[in-house]
């Protein structure tokens, strides 16, 4: 019976530690771009799931209130679309990776879930004929396992959360374009997960960010990318953009 409560209790902690310490290290990293973002007055726009034709319409957006985002690609999404990758690239936005099928990495094996991380850096790099270095990860679903966790932190690579959804891909809420807009004003600063993949949602997602940048406009905060967002902690941004295109 000893042996049998010790060998649960094992188990248990090596499971609460697969799971809760990625989602503890997430929790906390939310708390953290919070707090730049208030103390910088700033908005962070992030793009999550294309390149697709809505990342350009997304583009025509950006480049009318002449502001810059942070896209985080998914691999499955790139191949026919690398001209899009590489057109964010050229227009001065930061690209991210956001894994190659969207897998939640909670549900697969380390070993598939490394595989997908690989894989998305690999067709991003190939988009922008290798001259790109290791890009800024964002978690599918916002999920890791503890062995994704430390397999980034040991290729020191960015992963980079968000603090309001806008909900623009959601189904089962009713969809408000303001909804940034009135949670911004209340928390100061934020930064913000849209979506860039789906033609069915385009027009939630572009209204949305119109709405955003004209309160951005009227109120007066500023609009940064997560790369700049990252340098406000220090006055020496040397080294801060390395990872982002």
């Amino acid at each position: 019976m000893k042996m049998l409560i010790e060998i649960t209790s094992i188990g248990a902690a090596l499971v609460l530690g697969y799971f809760f310490v990625p989602w503890i290290y997430g929790k906390n990293a939310r708390i953290l771009l919070k707090r730049l973002t208030i103390r910088a007055n700033a908005i962070v726009l992030t793009f999550d799931d294309g390149p697709s034709d809505v990342t350009l319409n997304v583009l025509r957006i950006l480049r009318e209130h002449k502001v810059k985002g942070t896209f985080f690609f998914s691999g499955r999404n790139i191949a026919g679309r690398e001209h899009i990758v590489r057109q964010v690239a050229a227009e001065g936005h930061e690209i991210g990776s956001h894994g190659f099928s969207h897998l939640n990495y909670w549900k697969v094996s380390p070993f598939r879930a490394i595989a997908d991380i690989k894989l998305c850096w690999a067709a991003i790099n190939t988009s922008l004929y290798n001259e790109y270095v290791l890009c800024p990860f964002r978690p599918p679903y916002g999920k890791l396992s503890i062995v994704c966790l430390l397999y980034l932190f040991l290729r020191k690579i960015p992963i980079i959360y968000w603090t309001i959804d806008s909900h623009d891909i959601s189904t089962f809420k009713e969809f408000d374009s303001q909804r940034n807009t009135l949670l911004l004003k209340k928390e100061g600063g934020a930064v913000i997960l849209a979506h860039d993949h789906d033609p069915k949602t385009e027009d939630r997602v572009l209204s949305s960010l119109r709405a955003t940048l004209v309160m951005a406009e009227n109120t007066k905060m500023r609009v940064l990318t997560v790369a700049q967002l990252l340098a406000t902690r220090s006055n020496k941004n040397k080294g801060v953009r390395k990872g982002f295109a």
